[in-house]
This record gives structure tokens, sequence and C-alpha cells, in this order.
């Protein structure tokens, strides 16, 4: 009203400030004497009421915000708990199935906090684990298919070793058969011998288990090498087995594996020529490679069996295990180098190729 308009105007003029004014309707009695000195009275209680009362509702307002605040925080809190113990069970109940062999799980509601970077680094063990299954299931088949081989291999030579065997016993056989059959025993047992020695070359090179000597090596001295490694079977065939080699080439490989290598493709070659027909090995030098072809005329290889040659127990011939190419292809891709074949109206070409 005026009146109280008035009194704070004097107030005012005598030098309080708006602060001092509002503090004056305290309930402290100091302040009350100054404001009755200025005529205000009655008006004074109804003030002190007034503002006591919005101080009381202010302070319950603020004490009602800060309520609610805490409230908020709290649900905030017991949610983000909540929210975290689902994952953290979760992640767990993954876990167990992981453990129980179960890798068919699904990752699909990725969010960007540490739990779900703690679910995608389980996801990559997962996916890491679920290949060595595979792996692990593949190498078993491939291990019992292997071994089912191995014994139909080697169940056919000693069949005929013990019929050869109990044909010894018979006395009215006469000395020169029993040599004839001793010398087939005697083959058998080689044949033997050498499957047993070649599958174990193979396993090492699949197991990674040899230390290759690799330094740079002439490839005219690998080639010489190995026709002198085969020249028994083209005596006895009558095989000439011609080079054509312009200049010198090296590789770098182990030379001793190369040599075998070519020696079983070359044995291969001359085990289907026809007899007195030459063989002809060829070295020539690409720019991205330097290749080696061996052609022979004689059986041409079936195109059934083109594509699987180089498989291991895949024989085109009867005295064959099937171990040789297959051997051969292993030892040269470790080179660095490709092996294939091709075969029509009776000529086959074996190409091998040494990236440099």
């Amino acid at each position: 009203n005026n009146k109280l308009n008035t009194i704070f105007y004097m107030l005012e003029k005598d030098g309080y400030s708006k602060t001092e004014i509002m503090e004056f309707l305290s309930s402290d009695k100091e302040y009350k004497d100054v404001l009755i000195n200025y005529g205000l009275d009655k008006e004074i209680d109804n003030l002190i009421s007034i503002n006591s009362k919005i101080k009381n509702i202010y302070f319950s307002t603020y004490i009602v915000v800060i309520i609610m605040f805490i409230i908020v925080v709290l649900l905030i809190i017991y949610k983000y708990a909540n929210k975290m113990s689902d994952n953290i069970l979760e992640i767990t109940e993954l876990i167990k199935k992981i453990n129980n062999r179960n890798y068919e799980l699904g990752f699909d509601h990725l969010s960007i906090d540490e739990l779900s970077i703690l679910r995608s680094e389980i996801y990559k063990t997962m996916i890491l684990l679920k290949e060595d299954a595979i792996t692990s299931k593949n190498d078993k088949k491939s291990l019992k298919m292997s071994l089912e081989d191995i014994s139909h291999q080697i169940k056919t030579p000693l069949t005929s070793i013990l019929i050869m065997l109990d044909n010894l016993e018979n006395n009215d056989i006469k000395l020169e058969e029993k040599i004839n059959i001793i010398r087939n025993i005697r083959r058998e047992v080689n044949n033997i011998n050498n499957l047993v020695t070649n599958l174990l070359k193979l396993s090492k090179l699949d197991t990674n288990t040899i230390t290759f000597n690799r330094k740079e090596n002439s490839l005219k001295e690998i080639i010489n090498k190995s026709i002198e490694n085969v020249s028994i079977i083209c005596d006895l065939k009558n095989i000439k087995i011609n080079t054509i080699i312009d200049k010198e080439e090296r590789i770098v490989c182990d030379k001793l594996w190369q040599i075998e290598a070519i020696t079983n493709i070359l044995k291969n070659a001359c085990e289907h020529s026809y007899e007195n027909k030459d063989i002809t090995i060829e070295l020539i030098d690409r720019k991205l490679y330097k290749m080696i072809t061996i052609k022979n005329i004689g059986d041409s290889i079936d195109k059934k069996d083109i594509s699987k040659i180089f498989n291991r127990f895949i024989s085109t011939s009867k005295n064959s295990f099937g171990i040789g190419l297959a051997l051969s292809k292993k030892v040269i891709e470790n080179d660095n180098g490709k092996v294939s074949v091709v075969s029509n109206d009776g000529e086959t070409t074996f190409t091998v190729k040494y990236f440099v």
C-alpha cells in the first residue's frame, strides 16, 4: 500500500539498500524497532508473517525438488543396475553355451558400452572356437579316410605276400619258381616300404615339421639328378629322355626335396610311356616364372582322373599307391611353385612353374 511504499522510499533515501530493507522484515527485534521508528507498526507483523510464509514455501519447494531429484537419480541407477545385471546374466549364459560347444549364437543387439565390448570379444572367441571345431572335425574325417586308404593300400600287397609264402611251403614247386616267388615277395615288401616312407614324408610336410634348406640351386642339376633316379625304369622300357635346356636357370629351393618331386613326376611319365618312346624335358624361362615341362607318349590319363591325379591314393597304375604325385605337389608348392597336367590323344604333359 501507499504507506509501505512511502516508508520503503524513506529507508532507501536514508541509505538503506533493498537487501537491508528486506532483512528488516525478518523476526529480528532490532529490525522491527527500525521499521517502527518509520511508522510501520501494525503492518510489520503482517509483512513478517507473509515473508515467513514465502520463505517456508520456498524452502518446502526446494526440499521437494531435492527429493524428486534424488528419486530420479536413484531410479536411473536402479534401471542401469538392472540392465547391467541382465547383460551380465546374458553374457554368463553365452559363455555356458560356448562351453557346451554351442556356437550358433546371436549377437544382434550390440551397443557401445563396456559390456557390449566384452560381448563382442566373446563373439570373436566363439567364431575362432567354431572354426577350430570345424577344422578339427574335418581333420578327423580326413584322418579316418586316410587310415582307410592306407589300410586298403597295405592290405593288397600283404595278401599277395601271404599267398606267395603259402606257395613256398609246397614242396612240389621247383627251385626256379621259388626264386621267382621270393623276388615277388621282395618287390611287394619294397612297395610297402616306399608307401610308409612317402606317407611319413607327407605327414611331415602337412605338420610343417621339416626344416627346408632353401638356397639358390640350378634347375639343370635338379633335372639331371632326377633323370638318373629313373634310369633303371627307362632301361627296362628302352626309353630315352631328351632335354631342351637353352641356358642355366636358378631358383631358390630345397634341392633334395625338389629332386624328389621332379623324380616322382618323371617316374610317373616313364611308367605310362610306351616302350621305345622318348620323353622330352624342356626348361623354359619366363619373366614371372621358370617352367619345366615333361612330355611322354603313352597311356593317356582318363578325364575323370585329371582333376584329382595329385590327390593322395589316386593311382593311375596298378603298381602305384598314388602317393608320389601328391608328394610332388606338396613339395613344389612349398617352394612357391605350381604343378599341373594335360593329357590328350596319347600325349601327357606335366608342367611345373616356379614363380620368382
